[in-house]
C-alpha cells in the first residue's frame, strides 16, 4: 500500500499547497488571508514531512494516505469546475 503512488516529495506538497490556496480563493479568502494560509498549511506539511523521516512506522503511511487523498479532492474538484466552466470568467 505504501509504494502505491510513489514518495511524497517537497515538490509534490508544493504544488499541494498552491492547489489548496487557490480552491480557499474561490470561496472568498483574499490577499493577505491567502497568504498566511499558505504560510500555515506550507509550516504544517513540512513538519509532517519531516516527522515522517523521524518517524517512518508511525507517520510514513497515514502522511500519503492524507496527502494523496487531498490531491485527488483538489484534481476532482478541479476537473468538475473544468467540465462546468465554472472557472471561466
Amino acid at each position: 500500500m505504501s509504494n502505491l503512488f510513489g514518495e511524497v516529495t517537497p515538490l509534490l506538497l508544493l504544488g499541494m499547497i498552491a492547489g489548496l490556496t487557490e480552491f480557499f480563493k474561490r470561496f472568498g479568502l483574499k490577499d493577505n488571508g491567502a497568504l498566511i494560509f499558505a504560510l500555515v498549511v506550507g509550516i504544517g506539511l513540512g513538519v509532517l514531512f519531516q516527522m515522517t523521516a523521524m518517524y517512518p512506522d508511525l507517520f510514513n503511511v497515514w502522511f500519503k494516505v492524507g496527502v494523496y487523498s487531498l490531491l485527488f479532492g483538489l484534481t476532482a474538484a478541479g476537473l468538475y469546475d473544468l467540465g462546468t466552466g465554472k472557472n471561466r470568467q
